[in-house]
């Protein structure tokens, strides 16, 4: 009896603070929290009509905007309405600002709606949502110095990190440091960290981010892909040894050929979840240090995004101008971080769109979506006027495909997700290309990579072994004038025509 009459006491203890904490989260908000709620829903209502050229997915992105600022503290309430509410600032910043202070799920979110190329949004808000990693906060050096002793154990003796950070994103960071290698002296390296709070901050942005959607079922219909696009991508930057997989899987592919390179890990130092080391990459970002010969670089770019789907079946996932540096000998990309795979047989569907795309060949691409999508197409109608709606409005063709990658999805389409990341790939190289040299035209820079092919037959083999015979014939167009002889030895049966 003794015994439970404490275990009573403890049970009732329990039975009331579970009582007063549902009692807490059901009563209404005190005065200044509502006030702070309605100024930031006002603002954020404005700005999201001025934003979004679709009213419902404007909607639905207010709605995430405002659940998202309801799970931030009084302070940080606080500063981020002191910051975008300055008088005279442009609506742009004013949304860089609010993405930017919601959280690393928020950042994300920001720069996947700038980044997919389906005219959601006013052209200027695009451009000044890419540059939302620059508004990620630092993390203390004490605390990457913590990490790294945590990770790496005695290896963080041998290193002294510079203070500053190289760069800092809304996951990760990087610092520059000397690095004492036993027997060889010391060498410059960059380490990048995981921030320790980034996988807890993304998962509750994201559990946030559902909710709401769950709440305006209609409205958030066009951003469920997105969403599921942004748990793909929370996925692979949490983890660094995932990130070191894909450098070592492109690297050899990419040094062999030669139109761009990758960097390579410290020799020795396999990446852990939370720290990876890497060779420095000598140049600097490819707006800060630009090439002589810009259209030469362009198509460089191009074609080595290009290359990677089609020849290695792997492929970067964000060719975006921070990603991308420029030295003396070329191109380099950086920050595997997101990347992804695709199949021999979605290679080729994915050929196939690309070729439809640029021919606007509608009926064409419903049939290769039918074929692709285990689900079918639940809307074929709805697809249709979309792409006509497309093909009339934009002529560039990663534009274009990302376009019918992303309407297919609205019309109840299941994508492959290798063909989503490699269509959205595609569309930023060509958009990165493009502000690189006015005059970059993507159907040139196929037609130059299909030359390239001739002269490395057996990659020829590999690729067109993938491709849909009347997207096999198109890409070999350019090399019809290839001896018959030569031809058949290289090509057997899938010599193209001659014109």
């Amino acid at each position: 009896m003794s015994n439970a009459r404490p275990f009573a006491r403890a049970l009732l203890v329990v039975v009331l603070m579970a009582t007063a904490t549902a009692r807490a989260q059901n009563a209404p908000p005190d005065p200044a929290t509502l006030h702070r709620l309605q100024a930031f829903t006002a603002m954020t209502d404005g700005m999201t009509k001025l934003m979004f050229l679709d009213a419902k997915v404007g909607t639905a992105v207010h709605g995430l905007l405002v659940e998202g600022f309801k799970d931030l503290s009084a302070q940080r309430q606080i500063d981020l309405l002191a910051e975008t509410q300055v008088k005279g600032l442009p609506g742009t910043k004013r949304a860089l600002r609010v993405f930017g202070g919601l959280g690393a799920g928020y950042i994300k979110l920001g720069q996947i709606l700038a980044t997919r190329g389906d005219d959601l949004m006013q052209p200027a808000y695009e451009a000044e949502l890419e540059t939302l990693t620059d508004r990620a906060p630092p993390i203390a050096l004490a605390t990457v110095q913590m990490i790294i002793r945590r990770e790496l154990g005695p290896v963080a003796m041998r290193l002294k990190i510079e203070p500053k950070p190289a760069g800092v994103g809304s996951v990760g960071q990087t610092h520059f440091a000397d690095f004492e290698v036993p027997g060889k002296g010391q060498r410059r390296i960059v380490i990048k960290v995981i921030k320790p709070e980034a996988a807890a901050e993304l998962d509750r942005n994201l559990t946030t981010m559902s909710n709401a959607l769950a709440k305006n079922a209609g409205a958030g219909e066009g951003l469920r892909p997105i969403l599921a696009e942004l748990k793909r991508q929370v996925v692979l930057e949490t983890d660094l040894r995932e990130e070191g997989k894909a450098i070592e899987l492109a690297s050899p592919a990419m040094k062999a050929r030669g139109f761009a390179l990758a960097p390579s890990l410290v020799a020795g130092y396999q990446p852990t979840k939370n720290v990876l080391l890497e060779e420095v990459v000598p140049g600097a970002s490819i707006f800060d240090n630009l090439p002589k010969d810009r259209p030469a670089a362009a198509n460089r770019l191009f074609q080595e995004v290009v290359a990677q789907i089609l020849e290695d079946g792997f492929v970067h996932g964000d060719p975006t101008r921070g990603n991308v540096f420029h030295f003396k000998g070329g191109l380099t990309f950086l920050d595997w971080g997101l990347h992804g795979r695709i199949t021999p047989e979605d290679r080729g569907h994915l050929s196939a769109l690309a070729f439809q795309a640029l021919n606007g060949d509608r009926d064409a691409v419903i049939e290769t979506v039918r074929a692709m999508s285990k689900s079918g197409i639940a809307d074929e109608p709805k697809l249709a006027a979309a792409l006509k709606d497309l093909f009339q409005r934009q002529a560039a063709p990663g534009r274009r495909l990302q376009g019918i990658v992303i309407h297919a999805q609205k019309a109840g389409a299941t994508i492959p997700s290798g063909i989503v990341w490699s269509s959205k790939a595609l569309f930023q190289a060509e958009g990165l290309a493009k502000k690189l040299d006015r005059g970059f035209k993507a159907s040139e820079a196929l037609r130059a990579y299909g030359k390239s092919l001739f002269l490395r037959p057996l990659v020829m083999k590999k690729v067109i072994n993938h491709l849909p015979a009347s997207t096999r014939e198109k890409l070999l167009a350019p090399l019809s004038f290839a001896p018959s002889a030569i031809a058949k030895r290289l090509f057997g049966s899938h010599r193209p025509a001659k014109k």
